[in-house]
């Protein structure tokens, strides 16, 4: 998830034309948007946009843009599919079932 968002932020920055170097060719510019994809992914868990920025990303060129949580989760949506099966199954061996209660979800 983390490599999608920085692969996102990395479009984004060539998108806005303000160098005309591929951000994607430096790798202390690609850290740089690791680094705020980390911290951006936890801030979406949260909130449904944020705005990601770094200072200095290229050339001393600052980064700003508007994320929100509906890209994210479409960057990532054919991961998020894959999350069920492995947890059923661990479940089915720790012979649990998934419950769903009207107060929340539990396993028995």
């Amino acid at each position: 998830m983390d490599l999608r968002l920085r692969d996102h932020l990395a479009m984004l920055f060539n998108n806005q034309k303000k160098s005309p170097k591929d951000v994607r060719d430096n790798h202390r510019a690609m850290a740089k948007l690791l680094k705020e994809a980390q911290r951006l992914k936890t801030v979406l868990s949260a909130n449904v946009d944020f705005m990601a920025q770094v200072e200095g990303l290229v050339d001393d060129i600052d980064f700003k843009a508007k994320v929100n949580r509906a890209e994210f989760e479409e960057l990532c949506a054919d991961l998020f599919e894959r999350v069920p099966g492995p947890v059923q199954d661990a479940l089915t061996t720790a012979d649990m079932k998934l419950v769903s209660m009207s107060s929340g979800t539990s396993f028995i």
